[in-house]
């Protein structure tokens, strides 16, 4: 501080002393009649706030990337073994076994009744909705040669899967329908 300054400090009326930190950090100003007017505060706590709030946008950023990274890695698929091929047959012998087969899974496996059964078409009933519970429906159509393919579609009304898993009930049921002519 410069001589006159400290001078007028001194003639200043007592002024009440702010908190021992404060005070410390704050600069007096005067006016013409040489009175202490105000307790300037250092911009340093401004910067202070800045800082945090800065921190905060931050750490705010921060979490949103890694909301959005855990997002798309929940819609990542896990590479899936492929399913057997849907089961073909050439004789009415075979077509007979193998569509009894399919049948039979259907009854075994569906969890509905079912509501459409012909020598080439067989549906369940279903899905109901927000149902884990699998609907089937069964299609025997021809292919070139005079063969027969049986293709089967499964699925079920619950937007979080079905029980049991179509894809593997799927599989499962190409496999013994196949096998059931191989007998």
């Amino acid at each position: 501080m410069s001589w006159a300054v400290q001078e007028r400090a001194a003639k200043a009326p007592a002024v009440p002393i702010i908190e021992a930190k404060a005070a410390t950090a704050c600069r007096l100003s005067f006016n013409r009649e040489d009175e202490a007017v105000t307790c300037l505060s250092d911009p340093r706590p401004r910067r202070r706030r800045r800082r945090r709030r800065r921190r905060r946008e931050n750490d705010t950023m921060r979490l949103s990337v890694i909301v959005a990274v855990l997002a798309l890695a929940g819609c990542a698929t896990v590479p899936q073994a492929p399913i057997a091929a849907s089961p073909t047959c050439a004789t009415d012998a075979d077509c007979a076994i193998k569509w009894a087969a399919a049948r039979t899974f259907v009854l075994d496996h569906s969890a509905y009744r079912v509501q459409t059964y012909s020598a080439d078409y067989l549906n369940t009933f279903g899905p109901a909705n927000n149902e884990p519970g699998l609907a089937m429906q069964i299609n025997k159509a021809p292919i070139a040669g005079g063969a027969y393919v049986i293709d089967a579609r499964f699925g079920c009304g619950n937007m979080f899967g079905c029980i049991p898993n179509a894809r593997l009930t799927l599989d499962q049921f190409n496999r013994t329908v196949a096998a059931a002519g191989a007998q």
